[in-house]
């Protein structure tokens, strides 16, 4: 099967399945090949339980065009925001406004990033930035686990769950928040902790106990 993209992206058609299976498709849209292959080869160590399986693609057309081929397959997106052709905010204002993919876990990878840059992609679905010159592949790979592993979940599914690294109230660390997407440009959300102990956070319970409805806007 050969597509061909037209200059709007409108004949490409989006993909329409929500995948759940022990496999994940990982898209990584980035211009730098050797940025690609860097992702891939750290990725694929820190793969255990879950096959890792991945996608390249050097712009935001490209990357289109890689998610109505493998639909099935294709869950996170790595994703750089500064590209040719189709840049990051505009691939991801087409994703999430034109196709309505809000299940896909886009994380952006960035040397660039700004604070409005960042809250108008959090507002549009990103579900974390990730420093692309000090980045910890364990991490990435923990952040991408705890995703697919809310996400799955029929609630996941249909309130877009992510996850968001914030600054403190002491401002000496970053704390993770667990979010979901009520509609309208708002959020709400609570506070897992701190990234360096957010493995010891019981997301199984996590799952069975939470009522999202008395939930509070940290």
């Amino acid at each position: 099967m050969r597509l061909h993209l037209s200059l709007d992206s409108e004949h490409i058609v989006p993909p329409k399945k929500i995948p759940q299976h022990d496999e994940c498709g990982i898209l990584i849209v980035e211009d730098e090949k050797i940025w690609r292959q860097i992702y891939k080869i750290n990725l694929f160590k820190q793969s255990s339980n879950r096959k890792y399986k991945f996608y390249e693609a050097s712009n935001g057309r490209e990357a289109l065009t890689l998610l109505a081929q493998h639909s099935s397959s294709i869950r996170i997106i790595l994703l750089d925001l500064v590209m040719p052709t189709m840049e990051g905010q505009e691939f991801i204002e087409f994703l999430v406004t034109k196709w309505g993919l809000s299940h896909l876990g886009i994380f952006v990878l960035t040397a660039y990033g700004n604070e409005e840059t960042m809250q108008q992609s959090q507002l549009r679905g990103v579900r974390a930035f990730i420093d692309k010159q000090n980045i910890n592949f364990e991490q990435v790979s923990l952040l991408i686990e705890q995703f697919l592993d809310i996400a799955e979940k029929p609630k996941g599914i249909s309130t877009g769950f992510y996850l968001e690294n914030r600054p403190s109230s002491t401002g000496d660390r970053e704390d993770i928040y667990l979010r979901w997407n009520l509609g309208e440009e708002r959020a709400e959300g609570f506070r897992l902790g701190p990234i360096e102990e957010i493995e010891a956070v019981d997301l199984p319970n996590l799952r069975t106990e939470f009522d999202i409805d008395q939930a509070q806007e940290p």
